[in-house]
């Protein structure tokens, strides 16, 4: 099954003693001093997770996200780490506390060129990283076109009845959770992008 390996610790520079031991991971500008690694179904909260861990953690504390596969049947509470590749291609998410402020997307990835025409459409740092790790490394400028960018589920779902369904029956309307409608809607067409860093949820131009 697919999961999040949520990777945590303490970033090392070139001037550590220790940094030939900790730097053949990722993008191998650090050492990463692992201090914890754990398994996570699901990417909102690995997400969280590595974002409280950073904000509570000392100067050059990091976190990073990587999508893997494992064991259909493994148990991810007493499943241990191990075999992996820590590939800065496989990173969905990172993010450090470096000078006292926290970068988000700090580890440059294959499809990272596009982080400033990302953020240039509305998308904010801490979503970058997971809206490129939703493209193929063959991503260009014309497929990262945005076209609306809603702050939730209910936001689109509103969008949707407004201006595709019109009015409804007050009952009918009423008894229908605009949450779930605009989850599904995002779920189910290509031009939609639910993230779980934020809830908002992009489109693209088609």
């Amino acid at each position: 099954m697919k999961v999040f390996l949520l990777d945590e610790g303490v970033l090392l520079s070139s001037e550590s003693d220790y940094f030939d031991c900790y730097n053949m991971v990722y993008d191998k500008k650090w050492g990463y001093h692992d201090e914890g690694q754990c398994y996570i179904k699901d990417k909102e909260t690995a997400i969280n997770d590595a974002i409280n861990y950073v904000e509570k953690g000392v100067e050059k504390t990091y976190a990073v996200i990587t999508s893997t596969i494992i064991d259909d049947s493994a148990d991810l509470d007493d499943f241990p780490v191990e075999d992996e590749d820590y590939d800065v291609n496989d990173i969905i998410f990172s993010v450090a506390k470096i000078n006292g402020e926290i970068v988000f997307g700090f580890i440059d990835t294959p499809k990272k060129g596009f982080r400033k025409y990302l953020i240039s459409q509305g998308i904010w740092e801490r979503e970058v990283d997971e809206l490129l790790s939703c493209f193929n490394d063959d991503v260009s400028e014309d497929d990262l076109c945005i076209s609306s960018i809603f702050d939730s589920a209910f936001d689109l779902a509103s969008y949707y009845m407004d201006n595709v369904i019109g009015t409804l029956d007050p009952h009918i309307e009423a008894a229908l959770d605009y949450t779930e409608l605009g989850k599904n809607i995002a779920e189910s067409d290509d031009e939609y992008i639910l993230l779980s860093s934020s809830g908002r949820i992009i489109e693209f131009t088609i």
